[in-house]
């Protein structure tokens, strides 16, 4: 089974009613067979726009995080089921990535922020990037972007 990562944005309530919801949208997960690796709560935060649900706006919500284990079938079933309940604003499914180990020294760390090798790759993308400006050797007589 693989693993997905979903992002509940729950309405402000009460802490037994917000428990309540957690616990329905985890038992959602467990009636399909699925089990929960990880579950993170991110806090009571502000949203970055406003968003309507049952004709009721929110600006609010708090937010907690559910990495679980399922089959591909269910995923979309999960989350219609999800989605049905009042007290969820918003829910979003996602595959879970892994994320990938870097090393980091501390000798790397204090050296000045130009002699970074990850800044030294930014810097020559850059410069390949960069469009040729008007210079007056390019066979014009005039600047053609003068107003």
């Amino acid at each position: 089974m693989p693993t997905y990562e979903m992002i509940l944005l729950v309405r402000q309530m009460a802490k037994p009613q917000f428990k309540a919801a957690v616990k329905r949208s985890a038992e959602h997960i467990f009636d399909r067979g699925g089990f929960i690796r990880k579950i993170d709560y991110l806090g009571f935060n502000k949203l970055a726009y406003k968003i309507s649900k049952s004709a009721m706006p929110y600006r609010e919500a708090e937010q907690i995080i559910f990495n679980f284990d399922v089959s591909a079938q269910v995923k979309d079933d999960l989350m219609e089921e999800v989605d049905l309940d009042i007290d969820i604003i918003r829910c979003k499914i996602f595959p879970y990535e892994v994320p990938k180990p870097f090393e980091c020294t501390l000798e790397q760390e204090l050296q000045p922020v130009s002699y970074r090798e990850d800044v030294k790759k930014l810097l020559e993308l850059q410069e390949k990037s960069k469009k040729k400006r008007w210079l007056p050797n390019m066979g014009i007589e005039y600047y053609p972007f003068q107003r």
